[in-house]
């Protein structure tokens, strides 16, 4: 992402450096933590019509993603 955003015009992460922060802390969360969550729950298994329960570190991971 911060590749992108300096080879591109800077318009992928926030001009604002507090927002730049917070956005590159979901980032770097999304990349230590997150990647734990996902192998588990594919994009494919919403179309499932019997889904599994998440566990709860699961449902812990999931959460934290939607209070950033």
């Amino acid at each position: 992402m911060e590749y992108a955003n300096d080879i591109g015009d800077g318009s992928l992460l926030p001009s604002d450096p507090l927002l730049r922060a917070r956005a590159r802390s979901f980032l770097s969360w999304q990349h230590a933590g997150l990647s734990g969550l996902c192998p588990r729950l594919s994009f494919k298994s919403a179309f499932y019509s019997d889904k599994r329960q998440m566990a709860k570190e699961e449902q812990t991971c999931a959460e934290r993603s939607f209070r950033c």
